[in-house]
Order: structure tokens, then C-alpha cells, then sequence
């Protein structure tokens, strides 16, 4: 389980799916629990901030804010899984989101 997958799973949110670029992150999540998705982007920042250091890595690596949009229905919800999975593709980095490591995907497109 990775830093995410365990996040979510301690905060009662149910990861949709997420793909980390090299200047963002793009998840779906969806709350099942008390905790909002404030709570889940604060504890993400702040995990893996530390985790980051512990890397030496000594600079911020978030912005101060986030975006975030209701998704309200399941075109809504394979429209925006096929848009952040294929972020990579659209930036150059692979030629087929499958390729790209650093996205994952729970539910079938």
C-alpha cells in the first residue's frame, strides 16, 4: 500500500484514483466518513512533505492552496478519470497513460 492508499484508508475516503505529475496532483476521492477533503490534502501536504525531507528533499513541494470540483454523476466521473489519466500523455511524458507509473486507477473504465 502506498502513502496515499494508506492516508485514504485511515480518513475513510475512497481513492478513485490519482495521478502525481512533476508540478501536480490530480485525485479523486470521495468522503465516506467525517473528515473532508480539506482534511484529506492537509494530512497528504503534510505526510508527504515529511517524507520528502526525509529524502533530502529541503524545499516546499505544494502551493499554498488547492482546486477542487463536485463530481455529480458517473459521465461526470469517467469524464474526469480519462482526463487526469491521461494528463502524462498530454504533457509528452508517455505515449499511453497505462505506461505511466505514477497514476493508478480503482475502478473500471
Amino acid at each position: 500500500m502506498n502513502i496515499l492508499e494508506k492516508i485514504c484508508s485511515e480518513g475513510n475516503f475512497d481513492l478513485i484514483a490519482y495521478c502525481f505529475m512533476p508540478d501536480h496532483i490530480h485525485l479523486i476521492v470521495s468522503s465516506s466518513g467525517t473528515n473532508s477533503i480539506i482534511d484529506l490534502v492537509r494530512i497528504v501536504k503534510s505526510k508527504t512533505t515529511l517524507a520528502s525531507y526525509k529524502y533530502g528533499f529541503e524545499r516546499k513541494i505544494f502551493q499554498p492552496r488547492f482546486f477542487d470540483r463536485f463530481i455529480r454523476n458517473s459521465e461526470g466521473l469517467l469524464k474526469e478519470v480519462t482526463y487526469i489519466l491521461n494528463n502524462p500523455v498530454r504533457k509528452g511524458l508517455v505515449d499511453d497513460y497505462r505506461n505511466y507509473p505514477y497514476s493508478k486507477c480503482y475502478i473500471d473504465i
